[in-house]
């Protein structure tokens, strides 16, 4: 089971977000769209909001979240929409690597056996394995904290059975990038309720995931996660 956390500014300011992450939620916003007027019909509005190798959990009283006291409520509900898919098969593999030189984090991913379809897109991503960070909600620690999509958020184009594909970050670029959006963030919409901005970028992790846009459920068919050594 790998992990992910985009992180959004909703309701308040939160430091962890950036460009990528908000262009995820569009993402999900556009594939599953909430009606004001249709409160039995699930959609993505808000946060926090889980979805399951890219599907949104049908049953529209599980949400994505609750207080501490409902952790075993909200484990159990993710479990029926996870343990019913980890014995299912899909064609074709990945693997991937991912290595630092100085300040440049390499992914390379390698793909076969992948059945051609040209809505099916190879996504990267860099993620933080542990933020501690106090949010408004009282959480301390945050897990797989999306930073980067090395290669973009829209994904990569996969057009053959087998591919090479490889896409790199510089991570002082990357803390210049965040800083000037967050910057641009406190000019535009106001201050963040506390100052510091956690940029540390340690004990990162490449996530390596082909999805299937163009299906309405866009299903996730393969994922990896590796160190960045």
């Amino acid at each position: 089971l790998i992990t992910m956390q985009y992180h959004l500014h909703i309701p308040g300011p939160d430091p962890m977000t950036n460009a990528d992450s908000e262009a995820r939620y569009k993402y999900y916003t556009k594939a599953y769209p909430r009606d004001p007027a249709d409160r039995e019909k699930p959609g993505v509005g808000g946060v926090p909001c889980a979805l399951f190798n890219g599907k949104l959990d049908p049953d529209p009283m599980h949400g994505g979240g609750g207080g501490e006291d409902r952790a075993p409520v909200k484990l159990k509900q993710f479990r029926e929409m996870i343990d019913p898919v980890l014995d299912n098969s899909t064609d074709g593999k990945l693997g991937v690597t991912a290595k630092r030189v100085g300040d440049v984090v390499t992914v390379t991913a390698q793909i076969t056996g992948l059945e051609a379809s040209s809505s099916r897109k190879l996504r990267f991503a860099l993620v933080e394995d542990a933020i501690r960070y106090q949010g408004g909600n009282g959480i301390r620690f945050h897990h797989h904290v999306v930073r980067a999509m090395p290669g973009g958020a829209d994904g990569m184009e996969l057009g053959s059975p087998n591919e090479a594909r490889q896409a790199s970050v510089n991570l002082t670029e990357l803390r210049g990038t965040l800083t000037t959006y967050l910057d641009d963030f406190v000019k535009n919409r106001g201050p963040f309720p506390k100052p510091n901005r956690p940029l540390d970028f340690k004990n990162l992790k490449a996530i390596a995931w082909i999805q299937d846009d163009g299906d309405d459920d866009h299903p996730v068919l393969q994922a990896t996660m590796v160190d960045v050594r």
